[in-house]
């Protein structure tokens, strides 16, 4: 294979990553390949690459480790717990 062309933008980094890893893969006779990505300027496309961006920065901080990721993490299920406590007290 000698390029990808990306016609639209998965939910997952995950599936980024599995799209173009078939293509870099070892095997592939192509010293070089092209990635294409194809965005209609304004549109939901382009507002899902650039959520996309934001789920991979996020993920990597999170597996690097960050304590401040962390730290977040552990106040939303906190925050998670107490409101699910709460719930379950309220009068039906």
């Amino acid at each position: 294979m000698i390029a990808l062309h990306h016609l639209d933008a998965p939910w997952r980094p995950a599936d980024v990553e599995q799209r173009e890893g078939r293509i870099l893969r070892q095997g592939n006779k192509n010293s070089t390949v092209q990635i294409y990505r194809y965005v209609t300027e304004g549109s939901f496309d382009a507002y899902m690459w650039q959520t996309l961006e934001t789920k991979a920065k996020f993920i990597s901080q999170v597996m690097s480790g960050d304590k401040v990721i962390f730290d977040a993490l552990v106040n939303i299920n906190q925050c998670i717990a107490n409101l699910a406590a709460s719930v379950n007290h309220l009068p039906a």
